[in-house]
C-alpha cells in the first residue's frame, strides 16, 4: 500500500456534519473538555464505536517489538474502563489504512475485527472476529468469515447490528488471486486478478449464516461502510470496472435480498491502482448522507449526497474542492431533510 493523503476525507465531513447537528441544538454557550484516553505512548490505531446506550468504546493496537495486542476500553459517566485484552499474536498484518474495530449488537455483545497472517506474501492474510457476551469482559475463540481458505488478502471490514439482532459484516475478499496465482504479485492495482466484496452474519457464538456474494470485482484496498435504513442495510464501496473506473457503488438488503450493485454517482474516476480512500455512510430511517473522496476534472474533490428514500435514490451531490468548502451549505440539506 502506498501513503494518500487523501485518506478518511469523507470521515471528516460526515464529522464535521454531525458536529454541526449537534452546535445547531446545543445552547449558544458550550464547553469543551480534553479527556486523556488509557491507551500508553506508542499505542496506534484508535477506533470509536458508539453503543446503543451511549457508552463510547474504543479499539487500539499496543505493539511491543513484534507482538501485537488489541486492547480496549469503555467511556461513560464513570469515565474510561481498564483496558482489556481482545487478543494478541506476532503475525498480525498492522497497517494505517486497515485497522481493528469494535461494533456492539443486541444486549451487552461486542465485536472486534483484526487482520492476522495466513502465507508469508506480504497480502495474505485473514479477517479474524472475535465475540463478547459480557460487554467484553469474556471473548470467543478466533471467528474467520470466510471459508475460502486461500492465502490472499481479505478486509477492510464493516460490522452493523442487524434488525433480528445478529451482527452483519462485510469485508473485501481476494479468494480470486489464488486462482490466477496473483497472490503475492497483484500489487493493489494490477490488471489480472479480482476482489470481490461478501458478506455474512454472525450470531453472538459467532455461528455464521446468510453468506453473500455482494459484488463481483470491486477495488482492491479502499474502505468499506455500512448503515441500517429503514429498509435495511445498506453497503457502500468502491467498485472497479474493466476500463479501471473507480467509483462509488452501493447495494441494499431488500425484501428479503441483496440488490445488484449500482453506482451511488458517476464519478468516472479512472485510475489504474487503488486510491487506498473508501466512502463513509450515515443514515436515520430513510435519510441517509453518504460522503467519498474522487477526481473529478483533475480535481481532488469530496462529495456529499443525500437520499429521502433509504438510499433508493439520492440527490446529486455536492462537491468540495480546497476552493469550495462544504460547510456553508451541509447544515442547509440536513434541516431541508429533517422538514421534509
Amino acid at each position: 500500500m502506498r501513503k494518500n493523503t487523501h485518506i478518511v476525507t469523507p470521515w471528516m465531513v460526515l464529522a464535521l456534519l454531525g458536529l454541526l447537528l449537534a452546535t445547531a441544538c446545543e445552547p449558544a454557550h458550550t464547553t469543551t473538555e480534553l479527556v486523556a484516553v488509557p491507551a500508553k505512548a506508542g499505542s496506534r490505531f484508535p477506533n470509536l464505536h458508539t453503543d446503543a446506550k451511549g457508552q463510547l468504546w474504543m479499539s487500539w493496537i499496543a505493539q511491543s517489538d513484534t507482538l501485537s495486542r488489541l486492547l480496549l476500553s469503555r467511556y461513560d459517566t464513570q469515565g474510561w474502563s481498564s483496558p482489556v485484552e481482545v487478543a494478541s499474536g506476532s503475525n498480525w498484518f498492522v497497517n494505517w489504512a486497515d485497522f481493528p474495530g469494535v461494533h456492539s449488537f443486541g444486549d451487552s455483545k461486542l465485536a472486534t475485527h483484526y487482520l492476522q497472517k495466513s502465507g508469508e506474501d506480504t497480502y495474505s492474510y485473514d479477517v479474524v472476529l472475535r465475540f463478547s457476551q459480557d460487554e467484553g469482559r469474556s471473548w470467543s475463540p478466533p471467528v474467520i468469515p470466510h471459508r475460502d481458505g486461500t492465502q490472499t488478502e481479505h478486509g477492510f471490514v464493516s460490522m452493523l447490528e442487524l434488525p433480528n439482532g445478529k451482527l452483519g459484516v462485510v469485508w473485501l475478499d481476494g479468494r480470486k488471486y489464488a486462482s490466477t496465482q496473483l497472490a503475492s504479485t497483484h500489487g493493489h492495482g494490477a490488471a489480472e486478478g479480482e476482489m470481490t466484496l461478501r458478506f455474512a452474519a454472525f450470531d453472538a457464538s459467532g455461528a455464521m449464516s446468510e453468506e453473500a456474494l455482494l459484488d463481483e470485482r470491486v477495488c482492491d484496498c479502499c474502505q468499506t461502510d455500512m448503515a441500517m435504513t429503514a429498509e435495511g442495510p445498506l453497503v457502500v464501496y468502491r467498485n472497479r470496472s474493466e476500463e479501471e473506473v473507480r467509483d462509488i457503488y452501493l447495494v441494499k438488503y431488500q425484501h428479503g435480498a441483496w440488490t445488484q450493485p449500482r453506482p451511488l454517482s458517476h464519478d468516472n474516476w479512472q485510475i489504474a491502482g487503488c486510491p487506498v480512500n473508501g466512502p463513509a455512510v450515515a443514515a436515520r430511517q430513510e435519510w441517509v448522507a453518504a460522503a467519498w473522496f474522487s477526481l473529478l476534472n483533475g480535481s481532488p474533490t469530496v462529495q456529499l449526497a443525500f437520499s429521502a428514500d433509504a438510499g433508493e435514490h439520492f440527490m446529486p451531490p455536492r462537491a468540495s474542492t480546497r476552493a469550495k468548502p462544504l460547510a456553508g451549505w451541509m447544515w442547509p440539506c440536513w434541516r431541508t431533510a429533517r422538514q421534509w
